[in-house]
């Protein structure tokens, strides 16, 4: 999974939902921003495609696609260079750059450090640039079901801030604990439709995140997800599926946040993302759009394009892989 990285600090409630995402995302951008930003995101994946020796879905059984703004039920060793957000909102205008690191420690212990650069320029108070929080998380695989090929998972996680100040807003420090799931339909009888239908992905999280401000704000979040993996399904057809196609990973996740505990009665958040992943043998790139769903939503005109790249470190070198515990 992708990082949560914190937020951009204008009010507690915009802090709480711009929080939200990794190891997500939840950001706005302008219809046209939006789009024009996914056509380059996937001009970029192409062209990584074009460059890259894309032998993962022919040699072994693929892995589940991380997801973009869900966590992950998948222990990994990763290095993800860039996650992009853009926002342009009524409120403002926030763009941030985000890096992290995950290693898996055991069979079934893991964690991740990330964090970003942001650039806010909200319309009535002075703008801001600098380092966010770092986000602090481990993850703890709890159960594994091998016959039905799922997974499920506990992460607490931790956000402190490298700044009192972001412009002239103060961040705070957030704590928010997860449980995520992920598996895919494997084990359906690999003959007719059934045979197609193995290679659909269920992964998700709930979780609950709270801001350590005067206000003691917090929110309940949930985000199912599906996708096709493409990498599965030529695994399982022995490489009949056409090299144009057998990498990608088309994906649509749900994103919900209720606000709880902060005495304001602001309404839950809600966005539909639709995306595609690139999985190659060793990176992944990833883009969605968020769509708002519910009229608090969407007043703001709140649709945002969210994207990263993931480096399969232990796949370059094994040495990577190595586990202390």
């Amino acid at each position: 999974m992708f990082c949560r990285f914190p937020a951009r600090p204008d009010d507690n409630e915009s802090i709480l939902n711009f929080s939200r995402h990794a190891g997500g995302l939840q950001h706005r951008q302008s219809s046209t921003s939006a789009r024009i930003a996914l056509a380059g995101a996937i001009g970029v994946g192409f062209a990584l495609l074009m460059v890259q020796r894309l032998q993962r879905a022919d040699a072994a059984e693929p892995d589940l696609m991380q997801t973009l703004v869900a966590e992950d039920a998948t222990l990994n060793n990763n290095l993800m260079p860039l996650a992009a957000d853009w926002d342009k909102s009524r409120e403002g205008r926030h763009t941030a750059w985000g890096f992290g690191l995950e290693k898996q420690l055991s069979e079934r212990l893991g964690m991740t450090i990330d964090g970003q650069y942001d650039f806010w320029s909200p319309r009535e108070q002075q703008s801001g640039t600098g380092f966010g929080n770092v986000d602090l998380q481990l993850k703890y695989v709890f159960l594994k079901l091998p016959e039905e090929d799922f997974a499920f998972a506990l992460a607490p996680a931790l956000s402190l801030p490298t700044n009192s100040h972001l412009g002239a807003d103060p961040i705070y420090v957030e704590a928010d604990i997860t449980l995520a799931w992920g598996g895919r339909l494997g084990q359906l009888p690999n003959v007719g439709l059934t045979g197609y239908l193995r290679a659909l992905e269920i992964q998700g999280d709930l979780g609950y995140s709270r801001l350590f401000d005067s206000k003691g704000s917090g929110q309940f979040f949930f985000d199912p997800v599906l996708d096709y993996s493409m990498p599965y399904l030529n695994y399982a057809t022995a490489g009949t599926v056409s090299v144009w196609l057998r990498y990608f990973c088309p994906f649509i996740e749900l994103n919900l946040d209720q606000p709880v505990g902060s005495g304001d009665g602001r309404p839950s958040d809600l966005f539909l993302m639709p995306g595609l992943a690139l999985l190659a043998e060793t990176y992944q790139a990833s883009v969605g759009t968020q769509i708002a769903l519910n009229h608090g939503t969407a007043r703001d005109e709140q649709v945002a394009v969210v994207a990263s790249i993931l480096i399969f470190m232990d796949v370059i070198d094994p040495r990577f892989a190595w586990t202390p515990f």
